[in-house]
């Protein structure tokens, strides 16, 4: 579904992510190193309905994109690699890194909220850099 999908097209397209060793889904791992990355679901906007249909044409959800590490410049480079690649995506099929017979959804788009930022320091003094996207996509199946 989304979190799948995302962090497959992020670990296909960036070779410094590798998933569930420097990139995570969901809440933060333990199996984390100093230096990975959360892919978080977030709000979102509420679905669209057309015409009176039973189903919504697509979903609005959004995600927040947490990149830490013991370094700023490397917590930041992680960041804008992923918003470079991110930003681009539009019109296209994402297909989930599962094999549970899921076939992926089409997205819309993927906008960024803002640049990467600053999100502060954690519990253990690493740097946490973040950035925000809102989604437009169909339904994942």
């Amino acid at each position: 579904m989304l979190l799948d999908e995302l962090t497959k097209l992020i670990t296909d397209n960036a070779t410094e992510f590798v998933l569930q060793t420097s990139i995570f889904k969901g809440i933060e791992n333990a199996a984390c190193q100093d230096t990975c990355t959360f892919v978080h679901e977030t709000g979102g906007l509420s679905p669209d309905f057309v015409f009176n249909s039973s189903n919504p044409v697509w979903e609005q959800p959004s995600v927040q994109i947490i990149n830490r590490s013991t370094n700023y410049q490397t917590a930041r480079n992680n960041a804008q690699t992923i918003y470079n690649l991110l930003q681009q995506q539009a019109n296209v099929t994402l297909a989930p890194n599962t094999s549970a017979g899921a076939s992926g959804a089409l997205y819309y788009e993927i906008l960024p909220l803002q640049s990467p930022f600053l999100l502060g320091l954690d519990a253990n003094q690493r740097i946490e850099i973040s950035c925000n996207y809102s989604i437009r996509k169909t339904l994942s199946t």
